[in-house]
């Protein structure tokens, strides 16, 4: 049975899973929200958070098992969201191929999205493998601060580099906005970091 007529026969009682991909490095307030206003807006069932294994485009990440443990403190509150290693699983940083593998793994009941952001958005003829991915998913666009796109939310631009970079420095602040670390990161988030001294 093809996914098209997999999708027909479950009707209604398809599980919609939105799949949210990232660095989180670290995981802070805004990608809580994302979270939270795909459930609520009836977007998807389930949001499962997967923390990037290989960055597509070569950017270097904090260790995978920090940001893992980040991101398992940063959402356990939330019913809905989960926290899953499949980038690691598939290990070639490519979206396309993570939704293909997850596709493989869940072949009924199951429908998948894929979350971005505008900037990921606008920059899409850079993603290989591209036209595959929106042929296996629907893409759920969300707007950021300084990239408004119609039909969609526009979140406030929370840079995880500067949240890095006050915390190595010993601020307490977010320069661009002169907001406070501890407004912008989960408190677990936050003791995690200290406990274990990252971005230093």
């Amino acid at each position: 049975m093809n996914r098209k007529k997999i999708i027909k026969f479950y009707g209604e009682h398809m599980k919609r899973i939105a799949i949210y991909g990232g660095a989180f490095d670290p995981p802070h307030i805004i990608h809580q929200m994302v979270s939270l206003w795909i459930l609520t807006t009836n977007q998807a069932d389930q949001v499962w958070v997967l923390p990037s294994y290989n960055h597509a485009f070569g950017k270097q990440m904090t260790d995978f098992k920090f940001r893992m443990d980040m991101c398992k403190r940063a959402f356990e509150i939330f019913e809905g969201v989960t926290v899953r290693n499949i980038e690691k699983q598939v290990g070639t940083g490519l979206m396309c191929d993570v939704v293909q593998h997850t596709i493989d793994r869940y072949p009924e009941g199951y429908e998948f999205k894929v979350v971005i952001g505008a900037d990921n958005w606008m920059m899409r003829d850079r993603w290989e493998g591209w036209d595959k991915l929106t042929s296996l998913a629907e893409i759920i666009v969300l707007g950021r601060e300084g990239i408004d796109l119609d039909g969609t939310i526009t979140m406030e631009d929370i840079n995880s580099t500067e949240i890095r970079n006050a915390i190595k420095k010993g601020k307490d602040k977010i320069q661009s906005k002169s907001i406070p670390i501890s407004y912008v990161l989960p408190t677990p988030v936050l003791n995690y970091i200290l406990e274990h001294k990252l971005y230093l």
